[in-house]
């Protein structure tokens, strides 16, 4: 899963892209617009700046039925 960390609040949270990490370095852009998932701010990320996770930390499993 690929994530980064809010400036503003320190919130690690999913990214809007979902990409595999040659296809995020195959990308032309060197920033893209992310919008925190807590606060809500808006801001600049440069592709050095996105980490990759393991799907099940720490958002939990997309895929897991909710019970």
């Amino acid at each position: 899963m690929l994530t980064l960390v809010c400036p503003r609040c320190g919130n690690t949270f999913p990214s809007v892209l979902q990409l595999d990490p040659p296809t995020l370095e195959g990308m032309r852009g060197e920033t893209m617009r992310e919008r925190c998932s807590v606060c809500d701010y808006a801001f600049r990320v440069k592709k050095s700046e996105y980490r990759f996770q393991a799907d099940e930390a720490p958002f939990g499993d997309p895929l897991k039925p909710i019970q």
